[in-house]
């Protein structure tokens, strides 16, 4: 914590353009989305003057003559970014002599030997790194080697108020929600037919952008706004994650947001 009397601390929050900080506080005021800003970085505001970089993709030519040595110089100060590409397009487009990032898909990249190389040498110049996932931890470690930046863990969390607590529904429904990449459909699938064989009388709801056809009796919905997940929450009886083995605990925001 910053004492009345120190300096304030300043940092850049490096984001993406594409999902506008300024934007999604307007629609939060609307009581649309969950926090201020996403993943609830607003709060850093309690502990230091936050300056938003909203950061565009950065292009082919950029990324080429940042490998070549000939982007822009480094500017003093930390920045922070959410996670590795977002630090990644950080460093192409307004390089940072300090920064410090999450790390999400790396790790599994890692273990399926498929790392990409500038990732992993632009992270191990970083100030620090976290995970959301113990699991992640030694092999982040491991990946970047002896003098790499130090690696912790931030409990992840949600937006409590927006994903408040509501009774239990009366009639039963099965609600399953998420598309990441480590989300297991055919998994899901086969489930969901069992207990539909076994209950036909269940509701069964599923929000997946899968093309993998769902089976008979199972709702899918493609997309939806917050607001009607959380509502989609308070139906359920049960809300089902389904994930292929990984490391960055897929499925934890949904678990957490039911």
């Amino acid at each position: 914590m910053v004492s009345e009397d120190s300096p304030a601390l300043s940092v850049t929050w490096a984001h993406r353009a594409e999902q506008s900080a300024s934007v999604w506080a307007r629609a939060h005021a609307r009581g649309e989305v969950p926090s201020v800003w996403p993943y609830g970085l607003d709060a850093l505001r309690d502990h230091a003057v936050v300056e938003v970089d909203e950061l565009p993709d950065p292009g082919r030519i950029a990324r080429l003559r940042a490998r070549a040595g000939l982007g822009p110089r480094p500017r003093a100060g930390l920045a922070i970014a959410w996670d590795e590409n977002t630090a990644y397009r950080l460093q192409i487009l307004r390089p940072r002599t300090r920064y410090a990032a999450g790390v999400i898909w790396l790790t599994d990249m890692a273990a399926a030997g498929a790392a990409p190389g500038r990732l992993v040498t632009m992270l191990r110049a970083a100030t620090a790194l976290w995970v959301l996932s113990e699991a992640q931890v030694v092999p982040l470690q491991r990946l970047l080697g002896s003098g790499g930046p130090r690696v912790f863990v931030v409990p992840f969390g949600i937006d409590h108020e927006f994903f408040s607590a509501h009774p239990p529904t009366a009639t039963p429904r099965i609600v399953s929600a998420g598309n990441d990449r480590d989300r297991d459909p055919a998994t899901l699938y086969a489930a969901l037919a069992l207990v539909l064989a076994a209950r036909p009388g269940v509701d069964v709801v599923v929000q997946s952008p899968s093309a993998l056809p769902p089976p008979e009796g199972v709702r899918l919905v493609r997309r939806l706004p917050h607001t009607e997940l959380r509502d989609l929450y308070a139906t359920a009886s049960v809300v089902v994650t389904a994930t292929r083995p990984n490391l960055h605990a897929s499925g934890m925001t949904v678990a957490l947001e039911a």
